[in-house]
């Protein structure tokens, strides 16, 4: 399977994992993935959610599997790497199959690759196969503390801090912030910042964002972390627990959990490319209690 960066695919081909010939998985997140360990205990376990959409356009039922091979890193820290998904029926079955492999908290900065594959079968004992692909996911486990601070931003300034936004976009509001009184708004009045992709899945457009320059250059890795919360709104409202956030080489489309309380603080980390260039970040949205607003962002380097 080729991989390349989510913009850089049509609107029909988006990172689909074909099994067969009718007969494929859309997993939802970016195979670069980045995990920010920072004040974790190190007996933590790290539940790593992966949604796969199955679908079934064959004539038959198809039983899914989804299977991890470990490239690169520490077996022993990793967990849970099967599931069988069950099965799918014929003609147009769709299942978004929630995978969820475990990894323990490493105590240093780390990079794994798994190899995930997806494999359809035709009978319940998953051992006539009927088609199978794989694609690479590569975790970058990493610390904000042990880094080099290249931007902190918390907006308690009452001012953008070097940030630029879209006409009308965003507001610096004392609502909703965790650490210090001061958050950002990610809403812009009577505007419906989200579409609904080939895959059914409900992405912010890139018309509403807010977006700063960075020169990475001369650095190994550098990740943005992001600490944000949103106030707890009904069931219907998806698209306010997605962020994206983009460069002009990568499109990540992060799905946060919804949260529970009201205040309670959501760690969003995406690795950055290591040159100077321009980081975007929106989220969906569609009225004032189904948006989400963002406390603070980082940017950590490490020189190796």
């Amino acid at each position: 399977m080729v991989q390349v960066a989510y913009n850089e695919l049509s609107d029909i081909n988006k990172a689909w994992l074909f099994t067969g010939a009718d007969a494929w998985a859309f997993p939802h997140n970016d195979p670069d993935q980045a995990i920010d360990f920072s004040g974790f205990p190190s007996n933590s376990t790290f539940v790593l959610d992966q949604y796969i959409d199955l679908i079934n356009n064959s004539t038959l039922g198809l039983y899914f599997q989804i299977t991890a091979t470990i490239l690169s890193g520490t077996p022993s820290a990793w967990s849970s790497l099967s599931s069988n998904a069950g099965s799918i029926s014929p003609a147009g079955g769709t299942l978004a199959f929630l995978w969820q492999p475990k990894r323990t908290c490493p105590t240093s900065r780390v990079l794994e690759t798994l190899r995930v594959k997806v494999a359809a079968y035709s009978d319940v004992s998953y051992s006539v196969l009927y088609g199978e692909d794989s694609i690479d996911f590569t975790y970058h486990f990493f610390s904000h503390s042990s880094g080099g601070v290249k931007d902190f931003t918390d907006f308690e300034e009452g001012s953008w801090e070097g940030w630029a936004q879209t006409s009308g976009f965003g507001t610096i509001t004392i609502q909703y912030a965790y650490s210090g009184s001061s958050s950002v708004k990610m809403f812009k009045s009577g505007v419906n910042n989200y579409t609904v992709d080939s895959s059914g899945q409900k992405i912010p457009n890139q018309d509403h964002y807010i977006s700063k320059t960075y020169d990475l250059s001369g650095y190994a890795h550098a990740y943005l972390v992001i600490h944000s919360t949103r106030h707890v709104a009904g069931s219907g409202d998806e698209y306010a627990k997605i962020l994206r956030i983009w460069t002009s080489t990568k499109d990540f489309i992060i799905r946060v959990n919804r949260a529970s309380a009201t205040f309670n603080p959501i760690r969003i980390a995406v690795p950055l490319p290591c040159v100077n260039d321009t980081v975007k970040i929106a989220s969906g949205f569609n009225s004032d209690t189904s948006c989400m607003w963002i406390d603070s962002i980082i940017i950590t380097t490490f020189s190796s």
